[in-house]
């Protein structure tokens, strides 16, 4: 009977980690998730920026000496935004693969704690 308590107990405590690491694994899933619509809306936004630069490049060749000049300073400006958005967008996507690791590496780290805990009980 006591040893039936101490497996009893022991699947319990195994069913709680289990429940903890199903936890973790759902806020990585979500901070994915949104890390994913972070990435999407900025790709969006990338879209409609090179839009308007196309029509600012072709606002730039119809432009006489004078008005050319001045466009192409607005855009330098626009070329400017674009690579900060650019920049941003790498970010994002440098944050996820750092994310994705740390997740990959704590699941096979939990993994294996309870394989071992299992092979010692």
């Amino acid at each position: 009977e006591k040893e039936l308590r101490k497996q009893l107990e022991s699947a319990q405590q195994d069913r709680y980690r289990i429940s903890k690491v199903l936890e973790i694994h759902q806020m990585h899933e979500q901070l994915f998730t949104k890390t994913i619509c972070q990435i999407e809306n900025h790709s969006i936004q990338l879209e409609i920026f090179l839009v308007e630069l196309r029509e600012i490049l072709i606002a730039v060749e119809n432009c006489k000496n004078l008005e050319r000049l001045t466009m192409q300073s607005k855009f330098q400006k626009e070329v400017e935004k674009f690579e900060k958005s650019r920049s941003m967008l790498q970010e994002d996507i440098d944050g996820l693969r750092v994310c994705n690791n740390q997740l990959v590496i704590e699941v096979e780290q939990l993994s294996s704690g309870l394989k071992k805990q299992k092979l010692n009980e």
